[in-house]
This record gives structure tokens, C-alpha cells and sequence, in this order.
């Protein structure tokens, strides 16, 4: 995978979501008892963006239609036919580095 990004690892603060552009890509960051998620910043269901939804559990909930998606597949728990897209991101020393 190609790295998209690199962040300092303490721009993002625990319960905490940012969105950052990248290549073509807004990806949201966010960080939930110090696990670091990144992930497309629209919601499959109808592309609508995502930062501003409630993130509880690895699982955020769509702040528009309340569709709900795992941080860690990207599998909806709401409709099995939608999948948010994840990418990967990685810690390395004071940095964070987002990979798609």
C-alpha cells in the first residue's frame, strides 16, 4: 500500500476526530481509549461525511441516517450491503502514518 499521509501522533487527541486530505482522499483520524482509526470521511449509504459522527466501541454511527459501521472492517452493522472504506494506519515513533 502507498503511504497517503503522516501526522504527529499527538495531534490527535483521544475522543478526537480529524479530517485530512490527501491525494484525492479526505480520511477522518480518530483516536478511542488510545486505538487510532482511519477511514473515509463519507458514508457509503449516501456519501455524506462522516467526521461529525459518534464514534463509541470501534463503531460510529452516521450523523445523517444513522447507519453504523465497524472502525476496524468496515462492515455496516446496520446493512450488510454497505461497507466503509478503511485505511491503514500505523504508528512509527512520534508519528502516525495513513496507508491507501
Amino acid at each position: 500500500m502507498k503511504e497517503l499521509f503522516r501526522i504527529a501522533i499527538d495531534s490527535v487527541k483521544e475522543k478526537e476526530s480529524q479530517v485530512f486530505c490527501a491525494e484525492g482522499h479526505s480520511v477522518v483520524v480518530h483516536k478511542e481509549e488510545d486505538v487510532y482509526y482511519a477511514f473515509e470521511n463519507s458514508c457509503p449509504h449516501k456519501q455524506m461525511e462522516l467526521h461529525e459522527g459518534q464514534i463509541k466501541n470501534g463503531v460510529i454511527t452516521c450523523p445523517w441516517h444513522r447507519f453504523r459501521y465497524d472502525l476496524q472492517s468496515g462492515l455496516s452493522l446496520t446493512n450488510k450491503q454497505s461497507e466503509l472504506k478503511i485505511y491503514r494506519i500505523q504508528a512509527e515513533a512520534e508519528q502516525l502514518v495513513v496507508y491507501g
